[in-house]
């Protein structure tokens, strides 16, 4: 359900938040203005998100070969967790964070 199909006028924080992670303009504009309804095959296809799993379990399989993955190349978790804090500057802006 959308904000739309409820009445809720879409926060300032949330705006920015779309934006950081749905880079395509007409995505978020069909998603937060038309209520458009994806499924995890569309979302994968407009790059709002990197992959699907077929069900829960291999989406966690998933996950967790990712964190592995990065764990081998012996990132430092601060410095990652930091640039997402860059990325999700507007976010935090908007909550006054």
């Amino acid at each position: 359900m959308s904000e739309l199909d409820i009445g809720l006028v879409v926060p300032a924080w949330f705006v920015a938040l779309l934006e950081c992670k749905i880079g395509n303009p007409k995505a978020r504009r069909d998603m937060v203005l038309k209520a458009a309804k994806l499924t995890a095959e569309m979302a994968v296809g407009k790059g709002i998100v990197d992959m699907v799993g077929g069900n829960a379990e291999e989406t966690v399989e998933a996950a967790v070969r990712l964190g592995e993955e990065m764990f081998k190349r012996k990132w430092d978790g601060q410095v990652y967790a930091k640039n997402r804090m860059v990325i999700l500057g507007k976010v935090l802006d908007k909550l006054g964070i």
